[in-house]
C-alpha cells in the first residue's frame, strides 16, 4: 500500500503594488501676441506740369489735372462710348493718321496749351499724319498749314483742303466749289446774317468771319454771352429756312450752302495728298472731336475718339465716338496721343 502524497503548500505570492504614476501637469503656454503691422502709406504722386515738347520723355502729363468726373459708357441709338483705356493695343498700333477738330479739342478754353501742341509735334516725328479737321476759316488754316506740325488741314466744316509743300515752298488749296459759286454763295449768306441779327438777340457774327471763304459764322458762346440751346436751334433754323446747311460747333453756328462736309473733303484729300482711298484704310485713322458737327467723322471712323467735354453734347449728337478721355479740349487730345505712343513703344 502507497503512502499518501504529501501535499506542499505554495507560498503565497507577495503582490508588489505599483508605484503611483507622477503625472507632471504641462505648463501652460505663453501666447505672445503679434505685433500690429504699421500700415506705411505711400506717398501721394506730386505732378510736376512740364513744358517738355516730347511727351515720352514726361509720365507726369498735364491732362491730369483736368479730369473731368467719372465717365460710365452710355447706350446712344447703336453707338457706345467707352473710357479710352479700354481701347485695346492692336488697332491702336495699327493708327498711320489722326484727324482732329481744333476748337475745345486741340484747345480749351479758347487757348492752346503746349501739351497739345507738343502731342501733334511728337506724333508727326513719330511718323504720324496729323490733320485738324475744323470749322476754322481759310486765314486761319493757312496759317496752320504753314505753321503747325501738320500734314495738311481741312477747313470751313469742309469747304477746302490746304496743304503746304515746304520742298517748293507754296500753298496747294483745293475747295469743295468754284469761285464763283462761292461769291453767289455769299450774298445769299448775306441776307441769312442780316435774319439771324434781327431774330436771335445776343448772338453776333463771329469774329473770324472777315477771314472766312466759303461759310457764315454765327458766335453763340465764344466772345458773347452764352445763349440757351434753344436760341441755338434758331439760329439753326435761319439757315436751314434758306436752303442751306448748318452745323453746331462748341462756340458758333457754321452754315454754307453746296453738299459738302467735313467728311466729303477728308476723302478727297486722302484720295489727292496719299493716293488711297478713305475707305481702304479708316480703320487705320483716329478722328478726334467733341461737338455736334463732328458726328459725320464719328459715325464713319471705327477708332473715333470724344474729348470728355463732348459728354454735354451726347442727346444732341447724331454719331458718339468710340471712346471717350477723361482730360478736357486740348488736355484730352494730349491723354489720347500719349495712349498711341504707348501702343508703340510695347511693340
Amino acid at each position: 500500500m502507497k503512502p499518501p502524497c504529501t501535499v506542499i503548500p505554495e507560498k503565497p505570492r507577495t503582490v508588489i503594488p505599483e508605484k503611483p504614476r507622477t503625472v507632471i501637469p504641462e505648463k501652460p503656454r505663453t501666447v505672445i501676441p503679434e505685433k500690429p503691422r504699421t500700415v506705411i502709406p505711400e506717398k501721394a504722386r506730386t505732378v510736376i506740369p512740364s513744358e517738355a515738347r516730347d511727351l515720352r520723355a514726361h509720365r507726369c502729363v498735364k491732362w491730369r489735372k483736368h479730369l473731368s468726373r467719372p465717365f460710365r459708357p452710355r447706350q446712344i441709338g447703336v453707338l457706345t462710348m467707352n473710357p479710352i483705356s479700354h481701347w485695346p493695343p492692336a488697332p491702336r498700333r495699327a493708327v498711320t493718321h489722326v484727324l482732329c477738330d481744333i476748337d475745345d479739342t486741340l484747345t480749351l478754353g479758347g487757348r492752346l496749351p503746349a501739351a497739345a501742341y507738343s502731342a501733334m509735334e511728337t506724333l508727326t516725328e513719330a511718323g504720324l499724319h496729323v490733320i485738324p479737321v475744323t470749322g476754322r476759316p481759310a486765314g486761319w488754316c493757312d496759317h496752320i498749314a504753314r505753321m503747325w506740325p501738320v500734314a495738311a488741314v481741312v477747313g470751313e466744316n469742309g469747304a477746302f483742303y490746304f496743304r503746304y509743300d515746304g520742298e517748293n515752298r507754296r500753298m496747294i488749296r483745293r475747295y469743295a466749289r468754284s469761285r464763283e459759286a462761292r461769291a453767289a454763295d455769299r450774298r445769299r449768306l448775306e441776307e441769312i446774317r442780316k435774319r439771324v441779327l434781327v431774330e436771335v438777340p445776343g448772338c453776333a457774327v463771329a469774329a473770324d468771319q472777315a477771314y472766312r471763304e466759303a461759310d457764315l459764322a454765327i458766335d453763340f458762346c465764344e466772345d458773347v454771352a452764352p445763349l440757351p440751346m434753344d436760341a441755338v436751334d434758331r439760329i439753326v433754323a435761319c439757315f436751314t429756312d434758306a436752303g442751306a446747311r448748318a452745323k453746331i460747333s462748341s462756340i458758333h453756328v457754321n452754315g454754307w450752302f453746296g453738299d459738302y462736309d467735313k467728311l466729303t473733303m477728308t476723302v478727297r484729300l486722302f484720295a489727292e495728298v496719299f493716293g488711297v482711298t478713305l475707305e481702304s484704310v479708316r480703320q487705320r485713322v483716329v478722328f478726334v472731336g467733341d461737338s455736334p458737327n463732328d458726328a459725320p467723322m464719328f459715325a464713319y471712323f471705327p477708332h473715333a475718339v470724344g474729348v470728355a467735354n463732348v459728354k454735354p453734347f451726347v442727346e444732341r449728337i447724331e454719331a458718339l465716338p468710340a471712346w471717350v478721355t477723361t482730360a478736357e479740349g486740348g488736355y484730352g487730345f494730349a491723354e489720347m496721343a500719349e495712349l498711341l505712343l504707348a501702343g508703340r513703344s510695347e511693340t
